[in-house]
């Protein structure tokens, strides 16, 4: 409508979304992918019920983000209370998030919608290219410098 009379198009949306409130994911989402807008999330950690501080016995006993590292590359970044972590299409990056706690880890990550031209690439997991349609594999995929870790958890 916007481009019929001339107007501005939206270039985003913000949505309330969280594990706790995905609403958004049956109507929102697929249209802000049809149409090219950006969609930025408020309260991805549903006003603190995520974290577990309402769910905890004692202080410090809370489920925090802060505990799990996410692996990019061969490296180690911790992901905090809060983070949200998104990576862009067209990049290489390596990625993975590695719970070496004894509980499990609530997370919200993002990136951008899947595209016609979407590939995949595993460089630490080649022998994954025979499991997947021909088409899916991303064999040009830029060459991306690795750091130490093995992307594997310790425990």
């Amino acid at each position: 409508m916007a481009q019929l009379r001339g107007w501005t198009p939206f270039a985003g949306i913000q949505v309330e979304y969280s594990l706790v409130e995905r609403t958004v994911e049956r109507e929102l989402m697929p249209m802000a992918c049809a149409l090219g807008i950006g969609v930025t999330a408020w309260s991805p950690l549903a006003a603190g019920v995520l974290t577990g501080k309402y769910h905890a016995k004692a202080p410090g006993d809370e489920r925090r983000l802060d505990k799990v590292p996410v692996w990019i590359d061969g490296e180690l970044h911790r992901a905090r209370a809060g983070d949200f972590v998104a990576f862009p299409a067209g990049t290489g990056i390596c990625h993975t998030f590695i719970n070496d706690g004894d509980r499990d880890a609530l997370l919200l990550s993002g990136g951008e919608c899947a595209k016609s031209d979407s590939r995949i690439f595993y460089p630490m997991n080649l022998e994954r290219r025979n499991q997947m349609p021909w088409s899916s594999w991303w064999d040009d995929a830029p060459a991306r410098p690795r750091g130490p870790h093995p992307g594997k958890p310790g425990r």
